[in-house]
């Protein structure tokens, strides 16, 4: 899996928002990242209000966003994301543009924005 490009995204001061359609595969992101030291947090679908909430309340800290596409569609606002990886292909133009909307907001201090599209051989991530 090709997390070295999250790795280097890091070390270079970005915060980089990591978008997939499968609640499963966020979490298979998230593993080799979190062994490294790298803080991330996953956001997706059927979260407890609970969880959901310790994790919007630790999102200013966290160096990686992995999110699936649906839960952070409209409405949702981090200025500081500047990195967008795409996990999965995205078919809809539409929700591509949306997306990429995440990491466009104005931040003072922050990076320009960067885009990258990874994509993740079958059977490896």
């Amino acid at each position: 899996m090709p997390t070295s490009d999250f790795f280097l995204e890091v070390e270079n001061g970005r915060h980089p928002l990591v978008l997939t359609e499968r609640r499963e595969h966020a979490a298979m992101l998230a593993d080799p990242l979190r062994r490294r030291g790298i803080s991330c947090e996953v956001l997706r679908g059927a979260m407890k209000a609970r969880e959901r909430d310790a994790i919007m309340a630790a999102l200013d800290d966290t160096q990686v966003l992995i999110a699936t596409g649906k839960y952070i569609g409209e409405g949702f606002d981090l200025p500081r994301l500047d990195t967008l990886f795409l996990g999965l292909p995205i078919s809809w133009k539409g929700s591509l543009a949306q997306y990429a909307g995440r990491i466009h907001r104005q931040s003072a201090g922050r990076k320009p924005t960067k885009h990258s599209a990874i994509l993740l051989e079958k059977g490896r991530c």
